[in-house]
């Protein structure tokens, strides 16, 4: 009957169009996914460099500094994002080590050290998004516990790495060396207990929802949001209990 034939063409050619737009936005989310990533890696990268300046570590010498907020930033996107934001850190220790230090590109600190820490924040990162998950917003004890314990940890290797290749250099003795890792692990450990929180609580949720499309990502309400580097450290040193 004509009808029906006339029904079923229709309906083939509906089928056939939807599985055409499915299949073009197969290939065209890819791509939006990876340009997403793309435009927050570049301005992690930015920030990282930026933050590197001696001026804002307080840096009286070459790997003597007060604090080095830069680590706090990439660790908070690895563990927020992906670890492969680790390149974050490997691009933004090299071009800073030339830019602002005058490092050779051939030295040690510029081609191995900062591979070296890279590939330990980013193995850190994968343990607390992987066998010990935590909530990035550090709502509960158990999530501030294993963030602290596991990046400062992770910090003791990144700064043998780090204080080897300064060595290595020449651009400190031996009798500079503890002294080196002392203010090199403390300048971490001060990034990743102050800015490393505040990004992951007040930060990566709009990044997720930004890399997820602006889809509703649940941001802790003003009420709820836990202290960001003052309460984290007490409770930590003195277990502060307020947090189940």
């Amino acid at each position: 009957m004509p009808g029906k034939d006339g029904l079923g063409m229709g309906s083939s050619a509906a089928v056939a169009a939807s599985r055409e737009i499915r299949r073009t936005d197969a290939s065209v989310l890819p791509r939006v996914e990876t340009y997403r990533h793309a435009v927050v890696g570049l301005g992690c990268f930015i920030a990282y460099v930026l933050l590197s300046r001696s001026d804002i570590l307080l840096e009286t010498n070459l790997g003597f500094t007060v604090w080095y907020p830069p680590i706090g930033l990439a660790f908070a996107a690895m563990l927020s994002v992906t670890p492969w934001y680790a390149t974050v850190i490997v691009l933004g220790d090299c071009v800073s080590a030339i830019l602002f230090y005058h490092q050779s590109p051939s030295s040690w600190s510029v081609l191995v050290s900062p591979v070296c820490i890279a590939l330990t924040y980013a193995a850190a990162a994968a343990l607390l998004r992987g066998p010990r998950r935590i909530d990035v917003r550090l709502c509960r004890r158990r999530d501030v516990m294993l963030y602290v314990g596991v990046a400062l940890s992770a910090s003791f290797l990144a700064t043998a790495f780090g204080v080897a290749g300064l060595w290595a250099d020449h651009t400190i003795t031996r009798v500079q060396f503890w002294g080196a890792a002392v203010r090199w692990y403390s300048g971490d450990a001060i990034a990743l207990l102050g800015v490393g929180p505040f990004f992951l609580i007040y930060v990566s949720p709009w990044i997720s929802r930004y890399l997820a499309g602006n889809a509703v990502d649940q941001i802790p309400e003003r009420g709820a949001r836990p202290a960001v580097s003052a309460q984290l450290v007490a409770h930590y040193l003195d277990g502060y209990a307020a947090w189940d």
